[in-house]
């Protein structure tokens, strides 16, 4: 959008932020962007700190994710100080988003009464789809669709990722796999069960940008898995043959590069993928191999 208008842009990256980056990819990401399109980079430190920033200032500042959520404080109280010269806005960032569209496991996890700070927030869906968003909060909401759909400048490819094989892509750190009990090993068992079934082929594992459970834990893969962490605008979905993943958003961008798409679920069925009703599930090692 910055390209498309000629806009001025500045990019707020917090201390939270920059703590949660610990191998510094999304600082790298973030000097990428800033670059194309001529942006300063503030690092701050608190709330002062970007009030600074922002003094003396008007335009429209974007919170990627904010709410009243304690994980999202730092943007949160940002667009709480920001002076009026600012709209503030703040995207859904995921389809099953906290304050717009959440999953049993948000519920538990999260609570059912999340609010924005923002002016504005941007949706992806009509109100009436966004099931868990307030009614005091709809009088914000102005519907944009998927960022991803957005995207109208050409992006890079990593070429280096390997053509025509399966995408596998994992979220074990989401409160989906963990609010109703523990079921990150009943996908990495089922994951590698599958990979030894078909060791003759090869497979894409990609780590969730901001869990990256398996590098985290150092987690062993199975001889035939390629990891791939690149950003998600980087892989290019559509080289892959199919995707599977546990709900997430990543099934969204698989089904917009029009490959064939499977939802993980665990083997009882605990988790919920109600949003992604009509959609092949995979509960077994033998769901897996015949998904294929």
């Amino acid at each position: 959008m910055a390209n498309s208008h000629k806009l001025y842009t500045e990019i707020l990256v917090t201390r939270q932020f920059s703590a949660r980056d610990k191998g510094g990819s999304w600082l790298k990401e973030i000097e990428e962007i800033a670059s194309k399109n001529n942006s300063i980079i503030y690092p701050v430190k608190d709330d002062s700190d970007a009030l600074r920033v922002l003094n003396r200032k008007g335009g429209v500042i974007y919170a990627a994710s904010e709410s009243n959520l304690g994980a999202h404080s730092p943007t949160h109280n940002i667009l709480k100080i920001a002076p009026s010269s600012f709209t503030t806005t703040t995207l859904q960032h995921g389809f099953e988003c906290v304050g717009f569209l959440q999953s049993k496991q948000h519920d538990i996890a999260h609570g059912t009464n999340v609010e924005f700070a923002a002016d504005t927030v941007c949706g992806w869906f009509p109100e009436e789809k966004m099931k868990s968003m307030l009614d005091s909060q709809k009088d914000k909401l102005i519907v944009t669709g998927p960022t991803l759909a957005l995207q109208n400048t050409a992006t890079e490819i990593d070429n280096e990722i390997p053509k025509d094989i399966g995408l596998i892509c994992e979220n074990l750190h989401s409160v989906r796999l963990s609010s109703s009990g523990d079921l990150k090993a009943d996908f990495m068992d089922m994951f590698e069960g599958f990979c030894n079934r078909i060791s003759e082929q090869k497979v894409v594992l990609r780590p969730h940008p901001g869990g990256q459970y398996v590098l985290k834990n150092k987690v062993k893969l199975p001889s035939n898995v390629t990891l791939v962490n690149s950003p998600t605008y980087k892989v290019g979905m559509s080289r892959f043959a199919y995707g599977v993943s546990a709900p997430s958003s990543v099934i969204i961008d698989m089904l917009l590069a029009k490959i064939p798409v499977a939802v993980w679920r665990d083997s009882e069925a605990v988790m919920d993928a109600d949003n992604f009703a009509g959609l092949t599930e995979v509960r077994s090692i033998d769901d897996w191999v015949k998904f294929l």
